[in-house]
């Protein structure tokens, strides 16, 4: 979306080498704040990064649930990102997903 359009929230950021990624909760899809995971990555140190975020929380509609708190680490050039997700527990406990 267009900066300022909704909220994003907790960033996070890895790198190795030159490959960085960012990932974030973000209400994009949501009038009521139900958060989905948005990833974006760059292969030249952040000098520039994909043409769109993807969103990696799939599985439901986006906007259907919360994703918050995610957590993102890179490893021999593979990226994992694992995060708290209440598609399935609603106002409960949520569960850890991960990719």
């Amino acid at each position: 979306d267009f900066a300022g359009a909704s909220d994003s929230i907790d960033v996070e950021l890895a790198c190795e080498g030159a490959l960085v990624a960012a990932v974030w909760s973000d209400a994009r899809n949501s009038a009521s704040f139900a958060y989905d995971i948005y990833a974006n990555f760059s292969s030249d140190g952040g000098a520039s990064w994909s043409s769109s975020a993807l969103r990696l929380d799939l599985g439901d509609a986006p906007g259907a649930s919360t994703s918050l708190r995610p957590q993102i680490a890179i490893a021999a050039g593979a990226i994992h990102v694992a995060w708290e997700d209440r598609r399935t527990t609603g106002s409960f406990g949520p569960d850890v997903y991960a990719i």
